[in-house]
């Protein structure tokens, strides 16, 4: 939930704190902490309301990840519309017919029930739009309906990035009754490489040791 996850961040900075910390890196964790309770602030408010958020991704130059995008709705929402800003060096990765990675996720709905599109908007973002032409609601209050594949660029530096959700709108049964939201934030939290991790798992252990055999 929201406060495991910014416990999470406080104890990942708590355990890189020390004596001989760099001016850098103490503005790295810093900005850290403030991005982690941002989103906090912001998914406490939307819990109980109609909006949307995303996973915060901790991952390194040159991977791939997915991204889960999440529905909390107490009205039966139909259809949801927003445009998703990247930082610079993170792209949507693209299939083997040229299509963003861009998915329904099935645990509140089916591929009969709601269809997306997806399209890039003048501004650089990606308009991404979920509806059903049957009026089918999604189920439940709360759960992932999107995932979105992301490429992280090899020559992004350290640090956190911010994923902007700007120009929400959710809409009820018939469209008689939407919900706009201005922007919810996100952020990908980009770290060093650890030399000898060849994996990329964020540590050095046998499975690096086979891979460097092999």
């Amino acid at each position: 939930g929201s406060k495991a996850a910014l416990q999470a961040v406080i104890n990942d900075v708590s355990a890189n704190l020390s004596d001989s910390m760099l001016d850098k890196d103490v503005e790295l964790l810093t900005n850290q902490i403030n991005a982690a309770v941002e989103i906090f602030k912001q998914r406490v408010n939307v819990k109980y309301t109609n909006s949307i958020n995303l996973d915060n991704i901790k991952t390194r130059a040159g991977k791939q990840e997915v991204v889960s995008v999440y529905l909390n709705n107490v009205a039966e929402i139909t259809g949801l519309q927003f445009d998703v800003f990247l930082p610079d060096g993170v792209t949507f990765a693209i299939d083997d017919d040229g299509y963003e990675l861009i998915e329904l996720v099935t645990e509140r709905t089916t591929v009969r029930k709601h269809t997306f599109e997806n399209t890039v908007q003048s501004d650089g973002s990606m308009r991404i739009l979920c509806y059903s032409n049957s009026n089918a609601i999604f189920s439940g209050n709360n759960g992932a309906v999107l995932s979105m594949t992301l490429n992280v660029a090899e020559e992004m530096d350290e640090g956190d990035y911010v994923v902007d959700i700007k120009n929400i709108v959710l809409t009820e049964s018939g469209g008689t009754t939407k919900y706009e939201i201005p922007i919810i934030s996100s952020y990908i939290a980009v770290e060093s490489h650890i030399m000898g991790d060849i994996n990329g798992d964020g540590c050095i252990d046998v499975a690096d040791i086979s891979g460097l055999v092999s």
